[in-house]
């Protein structure tokens, strides 16, 4: 008997799934694994014609049909007589193979499945008893494998298998089978895609080194090297997702993320598995360990400078993973004194010399995630303030902030928070402060406004900074997060600015622009108990009043503001 299987084609489709989150873990979900491999025996044609028969009539036959045919299969699996157990396997694998293929009468699939799957609660227990009367047999392995595998087609089955906690289908991994080891991952892959993360039992995470172990040893697999890979990618993405102890066992296993970074610069031309492994290091490096292994890999840099030299758009899932991924690792990758500055101080100017095409985008994931890097990158850190004003990235944040309010609302409150963050570093502390400071007073203060009209300042003598300044809040959807980093901004605007402050304090006073700082600071006010003496000294001492009776009039807005004294 050829134990030499060949596992044919199959098609693997791996989706992009809603991520509206940058600062969290996300998932990409994928349609179900499929494969389809060439039984060791009873292939001959008459027979497999027999079973797709009867694969036929299961729906137009009563339940007791169904349940009879599979009671009638179970007491063969569970015999005592080899010949009959196995020929009972071959049987229910050829019946759920036929069950998972179309037929011309458009009998839909998984009804058919669901009719069998629901004949007996004893189907998963019996066919694990018949591998183990059959002594873990490669027949047996390669026919129970195959079921399992057809049986994770249906969220039913994949329900089935996982509540009878199949530690078998963990260690048919370990099968010196290629079909076997093909049939179990994809198995297990079904599950973690259709199961949703509360009833996950916490037996799957103990296959964690066995999915591992193959991305080390792909090469065991010959042509179904490149699916195995991305399919392993896949499982571990979806087994951490969430889940913190995941993440530390894939980041404490020796040379996992190393592997896994290496396959993807060799693979790095293909698309669906580089999305794939992207996926995988943005989930992992919101895990403190993960991130500083993924950081130190050199080989991450290179995939990411070879995704900058490639030809692909970048307004695609994978520059949108990447730059989540790099969003992540920014606190520690782009600082000059971390041990990573030089190796990703390049990947850092690449993302300054493309930072005005993507903000052309009008795509808010990828612009939010960009300018997060760089307002990460310029926090603290002359040296990248300088390379963000020379590269014109300041020029390009100005730009998108100034648009008309349509296209205003196209961004979160999350990107309007990085950029304010952003313009708010760049306004001090490095060579070229005093010009950002400058370079924003004279330009559109639309970028402060959110007006649905150009407002230039200086470009007309009834248009003043402070009254642009006292519209801005009404139009801003407002969190925390803005308005901490947009009154950061606006305090070093306050600070520096020298046109003519004598009637700048006087218009200032003409407006409603304080008492709306105190209406939206009420709002928010366990947040900023420690925050807003810092952003509104300087607009106290601009109004005139002493910080003390300016923090007085503050606290009278603020009702039961706790930890503050009169």
């Amino acid at each position: 008997m050829d134990l030499s299987a060949q596992i044919d084609s199959s098609s693997i489709f791996f989706d992009w799934d809603d991520d509206s989150s940058t600062e969290s873990d996300s998932g990409i979900s994928s349609v179900s694994s499929d494969s389809f491999v060439n039984p060791f025996d009873h292939n001959d044609s008459s027979f497999i014609s027999t079973v797709t028969n009867i694969a036929k009539d299961i729906s137009l036959q009563s339940s007791s049909y169904s349940k009879a045919l599979i009671d009638f299969t179970i007491s063969g699996l569970i015999s005592n007589d080899t010949f009959i157990r196995r020929s009972a396997a071959v049987f229910l694998w050829q019946l759920l193979r036929a069950c998972n293929m179309p037929f011309y009468d458009g009998i839909e699939t998984k009804e058919k499945m669901m009719l069998l799957l629901k004949a007996s609660d004893d189907l998963i227990v019996s066919l694990e008893a018949a591998l183990k009367l059959d002594s873990f047999s490669n027949q047996m392995l390669y026919w129970v494998s195959g079921c399992f595998h057809y049986i994770s087609r249906t969220p039913f089955g994949c329900e089935m298998l996982l509540k009878n906690n199949s530690d078998i289908l963990i260690s048919m991994l370990n099968c010196e089978l290629q079909a076997v080891v093909f049939y179990s991952i994809t198995t297990l892959h079904n599950i973690l895609l259709t199961c949703p993360c509360p009833y996950r039992g916490v037996h799957l995470t103990n296959c964690i080194n066995n999915i591992i172990d193959k991305i080390h040893k792909p090469s065991n697999l010959g042509e179904t090297k490149f699916k195995l890979l991305a399919i392993c990618i896949d499982c571990l993405s979806n087994l951490s997702y969430h889940n913190n102890a995941v993440k530390i066992q894939i980041s404490r296993h020796i040379s996992a993320i190393q592997i896994i970074i290496s396959n993807l610069v060799a693979y790095s031309n293909n698309e669906k598995l580089l999305l794939l492994g992207l996926k995988l290091l943005k989930i992992l490096s919101t895990d403190q360990s993960a991130k500083f292994k993924i950081s130190s890999n050199s080989n991450f840099a290179i995939l990411v400078l070879n995704l900058f030299k490639s030809k692909s758009k970048m307004n695609s899932n994978v520059w949108l993973v990447m730059f989540l991924t790099l969003r992540n690792l920014s606190d520690i990758l782009f600082q000059p004194k971390s041990d990573f500055w030089k190796v990703y101080h390049d990947v850092l100017y690449q993302i300054c010399l493309r930072f005005d095409e993507i903000s052309c985008l009008e795509n808010d994931g990828l612009l939010q995630c960009a300018v997060g890097i760089l307002a990460n990158a310029s926090c603290d850190c002359p040296q990248n303030k300088s390379l963000l004003v020379k590269t014109k990235v300041l020029d390009s944040i100005l730009k998108t902030l100034s648009v008309t309010t349509d296209k205003f609302k196209l961004w979160s409150g999350e990107t309007l928070e990085a950029m304010y963050r952003c313009l708010h570093h760049l306004c001090s502390n490095h060579e070229r402060s005093l010009y950002v400071i400058n370079k924003c007073l004279m330009s559109d203060m639309n970028f402060l406004t959110n007006a649905s009209h150009i407002i230039i300042l200086n470009s007309s003598k009834d248009i003043s900074f402070a009254n642009i300044l006292s519209q801005s809040l009404t139009d801003i959807p407002i969190s925390w997060s803005i308005l901490r980093a947009w009154l950061g901004l606006v305090r070093h605007l306050f600070i520096h600015i020298n046109n003519n402050p004598t009637k700048f304090k006087t218009q200032l006073k003409q407006t409603n622009f304080i008492n709306r700082i105190i209406d939206l600071l009420s709002g928010f006010r366990r947040q900023i108990e420690n925050n807003y003496q810092v952003f509104l000294n300087p607009i106290s001492e601009i109004q005139d009043l002493p910080s003390v009776q300016f923090l007085n009039q503050l606290h009278s807005n603020l009702v039961y503001f706790e930890g503050i004294k009169k």
